[in-house]
Parts: structure tokens; C-alpha cells; sequence
């Protein structure tokens, strides 16, 4: 592989382009393209802070910016903070098993809990 190839390969993954795609246009194997790749990963940029805990966010260029630094502040603030969750629980159903009426956000629900499920299968047998 030439100096010239893999400045090449470097610039086609900051486009986005994929493996098979830059292999294609630089008539390389997709594996040597591929393993060059993993050897030089693309440099993380400083996006954010964290909501949560105020430390710095590093994400990856060409994928979905983060918010969160991790898992746990993630579910620390959105316990902290159920007022801004957009979750549709709309539907109203009546359960097969217990005939309990109950809501949800899916709209082919049928039992309302899965002890009821369990039983409705129980009884089936």
C-alpha cells in the first residue's frame, strides 16, 4: 500500500464512506483496507459536557453525537428528569387473562402483566 493509498483511505473515511466502497475506488482488497483501518481508528472530537456530572464528552467523527458519559448518568438524569421523556402510553386494552383494563404504548397488547401471560399459558396447556 502507497503513502498516496492510504491518505487516500484516511480522507474517504472522514466522507463516511465504508470499507467496500473505499476498496472499490482504490482497487484494494477490502481486508487490507479494513485491517489499516482498525490500526489507525479516526480521532475523537470534544463535542458536549455531561448533563449529569459536567465531565467532558468525547465522541467519534461520522456517528451519532453523544449526550451522556455513561450508562450510569444516562439513567441517573432521566430518573431525575421524567417530565421530558416523550413516551405515548395511549392505548387502552382489556387484558385476556384477569379482563383488567389497562394502558400501554403498544398497540397489539393483550395481557396486562406477564403473570398474566403465564397464566393465559398455563391455561392453554
Amino acid at each position: 500500500m502507497t503513502n498516496e493509498q492510504t491518505i487516500m483511505i484516511s480522507r474517504l473515511m472522514r466522507e463516511g464512506k465504508g470499507y467496500r466502497k473505499i476498496a472499490a475506488e482504490l482497487d484494494l482488497p477490502v481486508n487490507s483496507v479494513k485491517s489499516w483501518c482498525r490500526r489507525h481508528p479516526p480521532e475523537e472530537t470534544k463535542t458536549d459536557q455531561c448533563p449529569m456530572c459536567g465531565k467532558e464528552i468525547f465522541s467519534l467523527p461520522h456517528k451519532r453525537p453523544r449526550i451522556f458519559c455513561s450508562d450510569s448518568c444516562r439513567s441517573k438524569w432521566w430518573s431525575a428528569h421524567p417530565e421530558k421523556r416523550n413516551v405515548i402510553k395511549g392505548y387502552t386494552h382489556t387484558c385476556r387473562c384477569c379482563g383488567r383494563e389497562f394502558t400501554n404504548n403498544r398497540k397489539n397488547a393483550d395481557y396486562c402483566c406477564r403473570e398474566c401471560f403465564a397464566e393465559a399459558r398455563r391455561k392453554a396447556v
